[in-house]
């Protein structure tokens, strides 16, 4: 059923490539009159004879030149220039590839009182401007929300940007990156009617010294602020009930040409979950990703999936968050970069949850009725050191970060009363260097990175769990899981950046050595289980030398990759619980090979594909039994995880700045080759043994993405649509049993933003998605369709009103259930001193509970949440 979908749905894709059919190509190069001078920036377009449809157009290099491939079958074209200061040229040309050359003659223009209406987007070169006015709406508040309609630009729940479907690689304010990648910090504070534009710098090279020699596929985006000297910010003051509520925010900020500031201080306990704005979502240095070094969540108060709703309509919270950011230019050269945050973050949670597990001897049912307390404290600290100029890169990034949290948790299962308490501590400090300098004709880098973390855990669960295991099958009063872990690790290599006509070559030597201490005990009653079985005292010893040849290659059209890491490991672990060494080399490679065809200004094809040789860590190969959460039980065995996995993707990518028009589509495919398969033991109470073995196995996955965005600027009209499909196989052993599960999910959403009146604006948007399960001859399916319709009403220039409907139908097998929610927003600005006063009432129908549902290999998960109440809000804004 599944196979004959996604084969059907990569035939309709690999068809797509008709595009590539014959094509003319029309390239030149435009003087100024003298011929002494080439003209950059000068528009070029190709059009049907006599009439302004545009067929294809390009901008003219610094050089002057200009390429552009036109795809039509009228014998003759109109070729058309322009530029400021030049006469226009207008030409019939046949359609053939041919080599022209022009000369503008100097023109004055003598402008009369006219009214010019400018495109939202244009372009020059590799960037787009898109006019922040010509999105905005009288609703809009922050950057980020007009960043939202921006067609070729979406914004994910949690913050990230994507262009055409890529995360962004870089978040600049003023061509600075004040932020390092934690730009929600900016996109949801800074208002936009400070902001002049939003810059999309596609093909961005972070790396200045590299950027004509090191392609990159990704873009980042530049915000352009009205002013060279902007101080600015926001404040928000609210109250409310019931219960009590608060929402405080105060963000400062100050951009000037050699200095950058941005502070802030927010809280609330009316859902809104702002921890998302210390995220980093961007990949902090392409040329040289960080070690990994984060600690390890080896033990975990078990709690239920969170609802597929928007979190403030559950989230029982109590929140501060404090962020300082500073960037200062030393010289020139220099800048240093200063990023402090502190978080604390109580959370409740509170849900009924039913779970049915389907094994193969029959169906185990699970009854949990859960509260949950989570006490979250993070304290985090970057200092930066960088230069990054056309001849030299250096940047050196010291990270400080100190966590402790605790939670508990009671819950009912099946009328047993169980209580868990955790504490979670870990401390952390990480240094990272990148540096690359000429020698001779070619570039010189070096990259180390080292970081440290201490990381102790524990978990109690109240009574003992799993008797038969841990007390010879007698009930006891508690069982204490204690975790140590610490990691010492440093990765440096040295590498050669040579170019040589259309080709770059970059030689790289390096060696990795990762040094860690894993020590768990399990108690029951006070007393340690001496049980070596049950106890893990383990040192990892894993280094690696490796070298890599890449090899980029670049003209007008194409952009190749290819890229051949060879990696040499050798691993000395030693269980000292049971006196055994495991010593084991490999040797991995990592082949990775990519292609982009821009045959015009339009279009743009990609293909890229990848075989990788995966080792495991340390979390998959500890040897003996660890309390991970109630009901999971695991060990491992003591195998290396050996994963052999090749990929290939491919993309179709149009757009059409002059007609706000964007689209993609893409392919990806993977398969990943295993030695070890999980087999897990589900006990009649509901609770799971974990165990690896070794095993052959094979999983599989396919996806299709593809997404259309238009802006139409007669109507203020945004309206997008979008496609996915994903279908995965994957292999476990359950209860004894080998079982295959197959997964196919298929989305579909649509989104139309429009100015109905002067008064009356509407928002819309329609999610889809219908998700299948096969497993032991049996389907599953879950299918969910949400609306959400919003209306704006403008009875003056200085209020709004907006009635927000959120319309949630979930259908399981054949059980339907819906879910609706409305929630009123009035706004009314005091123009004269930029402030708004603001009255909200969420959830008006006092909706109390939500029903979630989740289906996975072997399980179907129902959790009952409760909802926030009917709430009402009052408050004060105003920016600065």
């Amino acid at each position: 059923m599944f196979s004959k979908s996604y084969k059907s749905i990569l035939i309709l894709f690999l068809s797509s490539l008709s595009f590539l059919q014959a094509q003319s190509t029309i390239q030149g190069t435009v003087y100024s009159e003298n011929g002494d001078k080439a003209i950059s920036g000068a528009s070029v377009t190709i059009t049907i004879e006599n009439t302004d449809q545009i067929l294809s157009y390009a901008i003219t290099d610094s050089k002057g030149n200009f390429a552009i491939t036109v795809e039509s079958d009228a014998l003759q074209l109109q070729l058309n220039i322009r530029s400021m200061g030049y006469g226009p040229v207008k030409e019939v040309i046949e359609n053939k590839s041919q080599d022209l050359t022009y000369y503008l003659s100097s023109e004055t223009i003598e402008l009369k009182a006219i009214v010019v209406k400018s495109s939202p987007i244009t372009q020059k070169g590799d960037t787009l401007n898109y006019a922040v006015k010509a999105f905005a709406s009288e609703q809009d508040r922050s950057i980020g929300d007009v960043i939202s309609k921006m067609p070729g630009m979406e914004v994910q729940e949690n913050g990230q940007i994507l262009y055409q479907g890529k995360p962004i690689n870089k978040y600049y304010i003023e061509n600075l990156d004040l932020l390092e990648g934690k730009y929600n910090l900016a996109n949801d504070n800074l208002h936009y009617d400070k902001v002049a534009k939003v810059q999309v710098l596609e093909n961005h090279q972070p790396i200045k010294i590299l950027d004509s020699l090191v392609y990159s596929e990704s873009a980042a985006i530049n915000i352009k602020l009205k002013n060279a000297v902007t101080m600015t910010g926001s404040a928000e003051l609210a109250a409310g009930a019931s219960p009590l509520l608060w929402e405080a925010n105060v963000t400062p900020m100050l951009f000037t040409g050699k200095r950058q500031f941005l502070g802030s201080y927010q809280s609330n306990n009316i859902g809104d979950d702002i921890t998302r704005q210390l995220n980093a979502l961007t990949i902090d240095d392409l040329f040289n990703p960080s070690v990994n070094a984060e600690p390890n969540q080896w033990v975990n108060v078990l709690s239920p999936a969170t609802p597929m709703i928007d979190e403030s309509r559950w989230l029982d919270n109590n929140i501060h968050l404090l962020s300082l950011n500073i960037l200062e230019k030393l010289n020139k050269a220099y800048q240093l970069k200063v990023n402090l945050s502190y978080l604390n973050d109580y959370q409740t949670l509170s849900s009924e949850t039913n779970s049915i597990f389907y094994t193969p001897a029959g169906d185990i049912l699970l009854e949990e009725n859960t509260q949950n307390r989570n006490i979250d404290n993070r304290l985090n600290a970057d200092i930066i050191l960088e230069k990054n100029n056309k001849k030299t890169y250096l940047k050196n990034k010291l990270n400080i970060q100190s966590q402790w949290s605790a939670a508990d948790g009671i819950l009912e299962r099946n009328t047993e009363a169980i209580k868990q308490d955790l504490s979670d501590k870990h401390f952390k400090v990480a240094n990272k260097l990148n540096a690359v300098f000429p020698v001779g004709k070619q570039l010189i880098s070096f990259h180390s990175s080292s970081a440290y973390f201490h990381a102790p855990q524990e978990l109690k669960v109240l009574p003992g769990v799993f008797e038969t295991l841990l007390n010879n099958g007698n009930p006891y009063g508690e069982v204490l899981q204690k975790v140590n872990h610490n990691k010492l690790i440093t990765d440096n290599s040295f590498q050669i950046t040579k170019g040589f006509k259309k080709f770059t070559f970059i030689p790289k030597i390096g060696f990795t050595l990762d040094y860690q201490q894993l020590d768990s005990e399990i108690y029951t009653d006070k007393n340690l289980i001496t049980n070596a079985v049950f106890q893990n005292e383990m040192v990892w010893n894993r280094n690696k030398i490796y070298t890599e040849l890449k090899i980029n290659y670049k003209n007008q059209k194409f952009k190749g990759n290819l890229s051949l890491p060879v990696h040499y490991h050798w691993f000395n672990i030693d269980y000292k619980q049971s006196n055994t060494t495991l010593d084991k080399n490999f040797l991995t490679i990592q082949p990775r090979f990519s292609l982009t065809y821009e045959p015009s200004a339009y279009w743009r094809y990609t293909i890229a594909t990848g075989y990788k040789q995966a080792i495991g860590g340390i979390d998959n190969i500890y040897q003996s039994y660890m309390l991970h959460n109630y009901r999971s039980l695991q060990k491992v065995n003591g195998i290396i995880p050996e994963d052999n996995r090749f990929n290939v993707n491919g993309g179709l990518y149009y757009k059409n700045p002059l007609k706000s028009f964007f689209a993609h589509l893409t392919y990806g495919y993977s398969q990943t080759d295993k030695n070890l398969l999980y087999q897990t033991d589900v006990s009649a109470d509901g609770s799971a043994t974990l165990l690896a073995i070794e095993r052959d196995n094979q999983s599989q996955n396919h996806q299709i993405a593809t997404k259309i965005s238009k802006y139409i600027g007669e109507t203020s009209t945004n309206v997008s649509l979008l496609g996915s499909y994903n279908f995965g196989t994957s292999e476990r052993v359950l209860n004894g049993a080998f079982i295959q599960s197959d997964n196919e999910l298929i989305g579909y959403g649509a989104k139309l933003e429009q100015d109905i009146t002067d008064w009356f604006h509407i928002d819309y948007k329609l999610n889809i998605s219908n998700y299948t399960n096969e497993y032991l001859n049996t389907t599953f399916s879950f299918n969910q369709l949400e609306h959400h319709f919003n209306f704006f009403l403008y009875p003056t220039d200085n209020q709004y009103l907006a009635i927000k409907n959120q319309w949630i139908i979930n259908e399981v097998n054949t059980q339907k259930e819906d879910f609706y929610f409305l929630d009123f927003v009035y706004n009314y600005t005091i123009e004269k001193y930029k402030v708004d006063l603001k009255f909200r009432l969420n959830n008006v129908l006092n909706t109390q509970n939500y029903r979630n549902l989740i289906i996975n290999d072997y399980q179907m998960i129902e959790s009952n949440f409760n909802l926030r109440p009917r709430q009402f809000l009052a408050g004060i804004a105003f920016s600065f």
